[in-house]
């Protein structure tokens, strides 16, 4: 087989292939066999007749077509072999429609008529992109300001005070004096003292901080501040990965996105949002007029959306391949056992699913890599 590639806009290629004899015969034999399996020959079970006394018995156009679908298969599958493709969706077959050169192409002649089969298929993109060894992004801060934490506190006050009795509090605020008020108090059967103190007061101070279960403010301050940090570190993370994803997409600029893919991906959100409103006895036309949005606008969002994260996907995959990261089954068992829920880890344990979580993994593993590199010079 000798075959052409020529690439094509939206990472296509279009693989021109001429057939050998070789490959003509494989065809026609895989034809008769398969032929040979319909017909009855006397003396021979179906299927096991010599293949030269089925040729006497079929139909020439019958074996040629039948050959020919053989003979697109492998053809197509040597091609991707030979030139190291990845399709990914199905190709497009464009073969020439004289039924009469077809049947002499499979006519034993030693001399081949000139015939050559075009497909036009999907594949995974080239991706070129350079210098991510050395990302030129800066980490973000990890600050916290006295007065968020003091803006914390004060907020989880305010909510505190909101779930005191209403009643109580109702009822105490007509007290002219702080003791009619607790005599009021007292008539309504109540901890007098402690209730007093919980509805009078009007800013967070060690009192409040025990009644909370603190020891006093201060420890409350601690804890508020380390809860903040982990939050404000967690941010900072995503906000540095979106810094990296930024930066890796802008270097490679003729990264175009094969159409199959972004469609699978649409096709996925749309079903996925269907299926959520019919659990709310909802429909996508009031779903759409409640955001004030048409389905074409909506479906604009999910594009720009999924463009992106294909183009995040692929390039961390090609860093990987480039880098040789893995993934291990160890890797892959540890992060499965992590569920606790046994009905659940049992969904995991199929190859499939063992697969998708080891890639995933590898892509994490990509991540943390790159963010090793940040500030590191040439």
């Amino acid at each position: 087989m000798s075959t052409k590639i020529e690439k094509l806009p939206k990472s296509k290629v279009k693989i021109t292939a001429a057939p050998t004899k070789k490959d003509l015969e494989k065809s026609e034999n895989k034809a008769l066999k398969k032929l040979g399996e319909e017909i009855s020959i006397p003396g021979f079970r179906k299927g096991n007749a010599p293949l030269p006394m089925v040729r006497d018995r079929v139909n020439t156009t019958k074996l040629a077509l039948t050959a020919l679908d053989f003979l697109v298969n492998d053809l197509f599958q040597q091609a991707v072999k030979k030139h190291k493709l990845w399709p990914i969706s199905q190709p497009e077959v464009k073969l020439p429609q004289d039924i009469k050169l077809l049947e002499k192409l499979f006519s034993n002649q030693n001399r081949l008529p000139k015939y050559t089969i075009e497909y036009i298929v999907e594949v995974r993109p080239e991706i070129k992109i350079k210098d991510y060894e050395h990302l030129p992004i800066s980490r973000p801060s990890v600050i916290i300001k006295e007065t968020e934490i003091d803006q914390s506190i004060q907020q989880l006050f305010n909510e505190w005070k909101k779930k005191q009795p209403q009643e109580a509090r109702c009822e105490i605020a007509t007290a002219a004096t702080l003791a009619e008020a607790e005599k009021k108090a007292q008539k309504e059967n109540r901890q007098s003292k402690e209730k007093l103190a919980k509805l009078t007061k009007q800013a967070p101070d060690d009192d409040w901080a025990k009644m909370i279960g603190e020891q006093n403010l201060e420890s409350l301050r601690k804890k508020v501040k380390k809860l903040l940090l982990n939050i404000k570190r967690a941010n900072a993370e995503h906000q540095l990965e979106e810094l990296i994803f930024n930066f890796l997409i802008a270097s490679a600029p003729d990264l175009e996105l094969p159409e199959t893919l972004v469609k699978t991906r649409l096709e996925q959100e749309e079903k996925q949002l269907t299926k959520q409103l019919e659990q709310t006895q909802s429909t996508i036309e009031e779903f759409l007029k409640q955001r004030n949005l048409t389905i074409d606008q909506l479906r604009d969002r999910w594009r720009q959306a999924i463009e992106r994260n294909l183009k995040i996907d692929l390039i961390l995959n090609h860093i990987a391949q480039e880098q040789n990261i893995k993934a291990s089954d160890q890797e892959v068992d540890d992060e499965i056992n992590q569920i606790s829920d046994s009905k659940i880890r049992e969904q995991f344990e199929n190859q499939a699913q063992r697969e998708y979580i080891k890639y995933m993994l590898r892509q994490r593993k990509v991540v943390s890599w790159l963010k090793e590199k940040i500030g590191k010079s040439p």
